[in-house]
């Protein structure tokens, strides 16, 4: 009986919460997910009836129009669930500049009451735009006690959301995890009243979901009470989930303190992991351009109730809320967590790749029931080695390997290293190095060398270096053109004075050797006869 009551009032249940989720749907399809509404009148009150004329609140709609409905226990302990009254607000006053309304909505009963008041804001169509619930005493007389009125129990679900279409569910994967408020008509009442360590429920699990459609009766949970105010408590119900199964369960108390109020909760078990999914190039090079790290395909894997929901509303299927924590290590170690520069949207992360090295991207993924996975993805910056390149004093590429000069028409030669190349996250920051012959002659991007300090022929070296430590070198000649020319003349001068010299010894050689032969001719005896007539005696 029990089961077939929980079947038809989960039943009822989903019938109402679709129908209010198609209305809610067409209403707020671009609601603002930072809207406003909530109560100025304080919780707990204990009031005349005769003091109980209006309820005030703010709103981020600028909508007069509500309505309030009243449930609770007389004083002799019948409970009521009154009918629904229109209500205009008397008034909607901007509050300062901000996009807030300050409303205020005339309200009447009569009688003793522990009650809890239910205000809905709506929209010029009818439709509820937002609720809040007031838990009140109201009494008829201020002499009369109030020792019939109950302590007031709400369901709490600001820690886990609450389940209705469009919202986030309960969900617990391990452990349950419930709260509610309550409020004491006394602060005698509140101390005395015994506090339960435990009591027992009523789990089922629904049959529309789960296939057995299981009861498990007399389950004890453990319940806190910790106190926010005078008055006001707040509980929380907890219990091991180890031997339950995924699937969606109805759970009511089984006690009168707690059942008086229908406190009672739907949630859904899963323990169906989140996969995490890291999408990102394995290797970059260095630079002051972002690089991004996706993660835009992770996914909750549907659940129970995620497939009996689409069932149901196949135009409004439930969306898991999951939550992205990333961690992130750089090269030298150091752990820590992205920055709002560094945070893209919560899938999607981006990163200046300025030191070279290993980064280690780590994404943890959390689903609405608690359950983790996490992944990690590497990512290896590799420096960019500098390319050195010479060029002239109007910043104009030397390529040839020998640069010729003439002594005579500079003092100085001015070469420059500005179009080198690196990096962007280090092109800024390179060492230069200028060589003469191997011997270091200047350390800036532009160097001025003294003619004067120069030979006729010189090797100029220049050696560029990153801040990583990776370098390049480029080399060329240096050569005088006039010097060159100076010596070729300065040869051909001495060749002419030796090929002189030779002339003139060679003549005088010739000569020599001519009166040698004529001295030795005069000394030989007349080889004619006495009587020739060439030998007569002049």
């Amino acid at each position: 009986m029990q089961r077939v009551k929980l079947r038809l009032y989960f039943v009822g249940f989903i019938l109402t919460c679709s129908l209010f989720a198609i209305n809610l749907n067409s209403v707020n399809a671009e609601s603002n997910s930072n809207d406003e509404f909530y109560l100025l009148d304080e919780q707990g009150q204990i009031l005349n009836i005769d003091e109980f004329e209006y309820i005030t609140g703010v709103s981020s709609h600028e909508v007069p129009l509500f309505s309030y409905r009243i449930e609770g226990y007389d004083s002799i302990g019948n409970y009521f669930f009154g009918t629904a009254h229109s209500s205009m607000s008397e008034s909607l006053i901007q509050i300062g500049q901000e996009d807030l309304w300050q409303w205020k909505i005339p309200v009447s009963f009569s009688g003793d009451c522990s009650c809890k008041i239910h205000i809905y804001q709506l929209d010029y169509n009818s439709e509820i735009l937002e609720e809040e619930t007031l838990m009140m005493w109201l009494k008829s007389d201020d002499d009369v006690e109030i020792q019939w009125a109950y302590p007031i129990i709400h369901q709490s679900f600001s820690e886990k959301g609450t389940w209705t279409p469009g919202g986030p569910s309960l969900h617990f994967s391990s452990d349950l995890d419930l709260y509610a408020d309550v409020y004491y008509p006394s602060e005698n009442q509140a101390m005395n009243e015994s506090i339960e360590m435990d009591i027992s429920a009523n789990i089922a699990e629904v049959a529309e979901v789960s296939e057995t459609g299981s009861n498990f009766n007399s389950q004890f949970i453990l319940i806190e009470q910790t106190e926010l105010d005078t008055r006001h408590y707040k509980l929380h119900f907890s219990m091991s989930l180890e031997n339950y199964s995924e699937g969606a369960y109805a759970l009511d108390f089984n006690s009168d303190k707690y059942s008086r109020w229908n406190v009672g909760y739907f949630f859904e078990i899963d323990k169906t992991t989140p996969i995490p999914i890291i999408e990102a190039n394995d290797f970059v090079y260095e630079s002051l351009e972002w690089v991004y790290v996706n993660a835009t395909n992770s996914f909750d894997p549907a659940s129970s109730l995620d497939i009996f929901h689409q069932k149901w509303w196949e135009e409004l299927p439930t969306i898991e809320n999951v939550s992205f924590e990333w961690i992130i290590e750089d090269p030298d170690g150091t752990i820590s967590v992205p920055n709002e520069n560094m945070i893209v949207s919560p899938t999607q992360l981006r990163f200046l790749p300025i030191t070279n090295g290993e980064y280690i991207f780590t994404l943890i993924v959390t689903d609405n029931a608690g359950n983790k996975n996490q992944t990690s993805q590497s990512i290896n910056v590799e420096n960019v080695i500098p390319v050195s390149l010479i060029s002239d004093s109007n910043n104009e590429l030397i390529d040839n390997p020998i640069f010729n000069y003439n002594r005579t028409d500079a003092e100085k030669l001015v070469f420059c290293a500005d179009l080198s190349t690196d990096s962007t996250n280090e092109i800024a920051d390179l060492q230069f190095g200028w060589y003469l012959d191997g011997v270091l002659y200047s350390s800036s991007n532009v160097t001025e060398i003294n003619v004067a300090d120069l030979g006729s022929s010189i090797e100029l070296e220049l050696i560029v270096k990153d801040s990583d430590g990776a370098s390049d070198n480029i080399s060329i000649t240096l050569n005088q053109i006039d010097s060159l020319m100076g010596e070729s003349q300065k040869l051909n001068s001495n060749n002419n004075f030796f090929n002189g010299l030779n002339l003139v010894l060679l003549t005088a050689f010739i000569c020599t050797i001519i009166l040698f032969f004529i001295k030795k001719k005069s000394n030989e005896v007349n080889p004619l006869p006495k009587w020739s007539e060439h030998n007569k005696k002049q």
